[in-house]
């Protein structure tokens, strides 16, 4: 709505992809870099020092489409419980930060399959399926569930 009325494309004047394309040609074209190279400093700073993925979540149009249509994906990754060990290197790999051990995948998931590729247990597959599994509780291979449950042992 704002591009109609200002009769520009206010999308890319902020959306990091076309700043660099933009500076880029500018640099070859003009010998020179524009303002939009400040821009993208400060967002590398930003989400250097301040918020990791700051910009793509909280500011970046790209970012909120992305999230929007993951919100409605079919295809998600699912945990399977039964072969998790809780090693956990599936959320230090997850570039989006969320907590794919606790079956947090949310919206902003983009089924990079990163977490499906660390897994030591093969504990992480695709599923197609409208909304994300609740949280499914610790894996049956884990120290944390073979302790609440003596009886099941090691599968």
């Amino acid at each position: 709505m704002l591009s109609a009325a200002t009769g520009s494309v206010l999308m890319a004047a902020i959306y990091p992809p076309a700043i660099v394309g933009r500076e880029l040609s500018y640099a070859i074209a003009l010998g020179g870099f524009g303002a939009g190279t400040v821009f993208f400093v400060g967002t590398l700073l930003f989400d250097t020092l301040v918020a990791r993925r700051g910009f793509c979540r909280y500011l970046c149009p790209g970012g909120a489409l992305y999230s929007l249509l993951g919100r409605y994906r079919l295809l998600r990754i699912r945990r399977i419980v039964e072969n998790c060990n809780d090693c956990a290197k599936c959320n230090a790999v997850c570039e989006f930060g969320l907590d794919p051990l606790r079956d947090h995948f949310g919206q902003e998931c983009n089924n990079c399959t990163a977490c499906i590729a660390v897994c030591p247990t093969q504990a992480m597959t695709f599923v197609l399926r409208p909304t994300d599994f609740p949280e499914q509780g610790p894996g049956h291979l884990g120290k944390q569930y073979r302790r609440t449950h003596p009886d099941q042992g090691a599968h």
